[in-house]
């Protein structure tokens, strides 16, 4: 059976989930705006992606967030840490999945476009440290300067691999992605833990 060299994973719906509206409620209850106004200024185009991109700090965004938003001025920038960040809860449905791609002896890499506070968070959970504790096998939007699709963080991600493009499986939930990677001769699953099961992810690697 011929298998992928190295597999890429992307975060959000594949190796954890998360829940950006329980932030944006609990911040809400502390500053002048409601849970929308939040969450549409926040994780609009151009705010999201100065922060992924690592063109904003944490304590700037703070500082950005507190300002515009009317925050209480008792809420310490530890405490917004934690409100914006604790949002990220393991998917234990793709823990068999990745014990059976580690022993095929498969090489791993995360690949995750994150802001600095949420990777603070991300980096917590189980499965990336067991995974993923080797700064070596994350790729991570706001440390590269660059965003998926673009090819920056894709020929980072090869690059780091080791590996021909064409040995590589990539498994995301976001299909314009996977485009992207494909367009760079690489292998795709798409995959949303919301949405379908694991075995989807199981049956590309036998595939391959």
């Amino acid at each position: 059976m011929t298998v992928p060299k190295a597999v890429l994973l992307d975060v959000g719906n594949v190796l954890v989930t998360f829940d950006r509206e329980m932030a944006c409620k609990k911040l809400a209850l502390l500053s002048a705006a409601a849970p929308e106004e939040i969450m549409q200024a926040t994780f609009s185009d151009s705010s999201l992606d100065r922060r992924e991109r690592g063109e904003v700090s944490a304590k700037e965004f703070f500082e950005e967030f507190r300002n515009r938003f009317s925050l209480n001025k008792k809420i310490s920038f530890a405490a917004f840490r934690r409100l914006w960040g604790d949002i990220f809860r393991e998917n234990h449905g793709i823990a068999n999945t990745l014990e059976i791609i580690h022993e095929m002896d498969i090489s791993m890499f995360l690949l995750s476009n994150i802001d600095e506070i949420q990777w603070e968070y991300v980096q917590r959970l189980p499965v990336i440290q067991k995974y993923f504790s080797n700064p070596e096998r994350r790729i991570l939007s706001f440390e590269v300067g660059a965003r998926k699709p673009e090819e920056k963080i894709f020929l980072t991600a090869i690059a780091r691999s080791g590996a021909h493009p064409s040995n590589i499986l990539y498994i995301d939930d976001v299909r314009p992605y996977l485009d992207a990677f494909a367009a760079q001769g690489g292998k795709t699953c798409w995959y949303d833990c919301t949405q379908t099961g694991i075995e989807k992810c199981e049956d590309a690697i036998e595939r391959f």
